[in-house]
């Protein structure tokens, strides 16, 4: 997750945040939303250590670790949701943003009930960050807001294309939750030896077997493309 979570700060400071003066009610609730979230990273990394998951090894490693195929998703998130948002309205980023808000109070209800059965006290994971995104902006910034944003009428086009990344949103974040089963499932508890093999099969990665599974792949792709095109062929033929 730490990819993700570090990425996401960055996201909130340098996307989400913008002009200081508008008068637009949902860049108004953006940047209070910004600010709020910018101490979440640190209850984070404050897991991490009660956790146990703070190893000591070399920052080479550390590299191989957190850039390893098996946490691709969660690097691209930040740099996806940044795609979308830099250029974006006020109105589209705020949707994001309320989306991607829905998803981890979800997320965070579900960790604090596991942990109340017993474990150790966290923050990140724990009654803390749940009650924080339960009071964010949208919540807490009163009903004269609300009302404001609530007032603002977007026209077919553009509330069909706030829906559109609402799904897309969700979807994004199946992707996430996939890929960390999928760690959870290869890896185990034992965190630095999960470093230490990552960073150990990274090492053995050859320029030469790298060229040659990525041309493997682009090949068993466009066989895959072939016999698609085959199959609808046939069935418009029958």
């Amino acid at each position: 997750m730490v990819p993700f979570v570090m990425g996401f700060r960055d996201f909130q400071v340098g996307v989400v945040r913008g002009d200081e003066e508008s008068k637009d009610p949902f860049q108004v609730m953006l940047n209070q939303h910004s600010y709020e979230e910018d101490f979440h990273w640190h209850w984070f990394l404050e897991d991490l250590q009660t956790l146990g998951f703070d190893p000591t090894l070399p920052m080479t490693d550390a590299v191989r670790y957190l850039w390893s195929d098996d946490l691709r998703v969660n690097r691209s998130i930040p740099t996806r949701l940044a795609a979308i948002c830099s250029r974006a309205q006020p109105y589209v980023t705020f949707t994001v943003v309320e989306s991607i808000e829905a998803i981890s109070i979800r997320l965070f209800d579900i960790c604090r009930k596991i942990l109340s059965m017993g474990g150790s006290e966290l923050k990140f994971f724990g009654e803390t960050h749940w009650r924080a995104e339960n009071t964010h902006t949208s919540h807490s910034m009163g009903p004269e807001m609300e009302n404001s944003c609530k007032a603002i009428i977007l026209s077919p086009q553009n509330r069909a294309l706030a829906l559109e990344y609402v799904d897309d949103m969700f979807a994004l974040f199946i992707e996430w939750c996939d890929e960390l089963l999928r760690f959870a499932k290869k890896f185990g508890r034992d965190f630095p030896s999960t470093v230490t093999e990552v960073a150990g099969d990274s090492r053995k990665l050859s320029h030469d077997g790298v060229l040659a599974w990525e041309q493997q792949s682009k090949v068993t792709r466009m066989h895959a493309q072939v016999e698609e095109a085959v199959k609808v062929e046939q069935s418009a033929a029958a």
